[in-house]
């Protein structure tokens, strides 16, 4: 269930110069718990009784970490776009850029907000940086003269003894290809702590997940997870392996040359 967090806000805002047009924000910090929804509430000022057509966010965060389901506001906001997600690029291993935009004409007022709503993904302390790359209105880039940002950290319920550290380890061959011993099949290393469920997913380079694999159950110990890609299906690029456990989430990249 989503809740709403009441966290202390940090107030970085953008800093413009005389005669400018004024759009300030601010990222909260948060701590929630792994596999969480949970929803940040961004406060966002625009110049009173300015004509705005239209105003941009580019935000910047660890894909790994968390992932960004919705960005709304509420009914009684004077930005006339009740959902803000734009699209998005997916840069791997790390970065994930998500336009916020609305492109419906209104009048500028202060005190208004947008809410982020996240899914919590790795756990045992992860955190992303939630940070805003740039911003524009009515079609101008605006400078950003002090970093606006804030930090998600992902606790784990449980206090564990990393006594044999989790991990994904790079796969071979690399690259994946016709070339090989067993054509179109790579093979990763990995380590389990604890006794686990494991989900592995392959994703591209768009960050769209192409492939999930059914969920089994591993004991503390090392393993491999040998990964065979149809050349029928599958065009040559960078894609990612993400590998999901009790506690968090680890991607490796590979490249697939047909």
């Amino acid at each position: 269930m989503i809740r709403f967090l009441i966290v202390s806000i940090f107030s970085v805002c953008i800093v413009f110069t005389p005669l400018q047009s004024q759009i300030s924000l601010s990222i909260p910090s948060v701590i929630v718990d792994k596999n969480e929804n949970f929803t940040v509430d961004v406060p966002i000022s625009f110049e009173p009784g300015k004509s705005i057509d239209s105003f941009i966010i580019t935000l910047k965060f660890n894909p790994q970490v968390v992932s960004l389901i919705s960005a709304t506001v509420d009914g009684n906001s004077v930005i006339p776009c009740d959902s803000l997600l734009s699209n998005s690029l997916y840069t791997p291993p790390n970065t994930m850029q998500v336009l916020i935009e609305c492109k419906n004409s209104f009048v500028g007022a202060s005190n208004q907000s947008i809410q982020f709503s996240f899914l919590a993904l790795a756990g045992k302390d992860s955190q992303t940086v939630v940070e805003v790359e740039s911003i524009s209105e009515n079609g101008q880039s605006l400078p950003i003269i002090s970093p606006i940002s804030g930090t998600i950290t992902i606790r784990n319920n449980k206090q564990v003894v990393q006594n044999f550290p989790e991990f994904l380890g790079q796969n071979y061959p690399n690259p994946v290809s016709v070339d090989t011993k067993e054509p179109y099949r790579t093979t990763f290393p990995y380590s389990i702590n604890n006794q686990t469920d494991i989900i592995f997913s392959v994703y591209n380079s768009k960050g769209q997940k192409i492939l999930t694999f059914p969920s089994i159950q591993r004991d503390r110990g090392e393993y491999t997870f040998v990964l065979g890609m149809d050349p029928t299906q599958f065009s040559s690029g960078t894609y990612s392996l993400q590998m999901e456990t009790n506690e968090g989430v680890y991607f490796q990249n590979f490249l697939y040359l047909k």
